[in-house]
């Protein structure tokens, strides 16, 4: 019943009074105006992953050989890339350095 009491004692020329909303004043900066862009400007953009991803594989498998000599399927090479950013230097290296048949993302750690 309280709920009642409350909605029946509301002023309702008061709530909709347009003064009382001033929609002309900005209180933000400019600082906190540039800080709502939708990502940080050194964060590629989704678009260019896909070619980022193909041309560190190209890259891993001109090293690495084929998956057949290396024992590196495209699955590890693609993981690898994205958990180093599509550093390829990173990539090999981790590659090389995990040197099991059974190869964990690189920041997973071991049982």
């Amino acid at each position: 019943m309280s709920r009642h009491r409350l909605v029946r004692n509301i002023d309702i020329h008061a709530e909709l009074d347009d003064a009382a909303i001033d929609d002309d004043t900005d209180d933000m900066t400019e600082e906190q105006h540039g800080a709502s862009s939708p990502r940080p400007p050194s964060f590629p953009h989704p678009s260019s992953y896909a070619a980022q991803m193909e041309s560190g594989i190209e890259h891993i498998r001109a090293v690495v050989g084929d998956e057949a000599s290396s024992g590196l399927d495209d699955a590890v090479i693609r993981d690898t890339l994205w958990q180093f950013y599509f550093d390829v230097e990173q990539s090999i290296a981790w590659l090389f350095g995990s040197s099991s048949t059974h190869h964990p993302t690189p920041f997973s750690h071991p049982s």
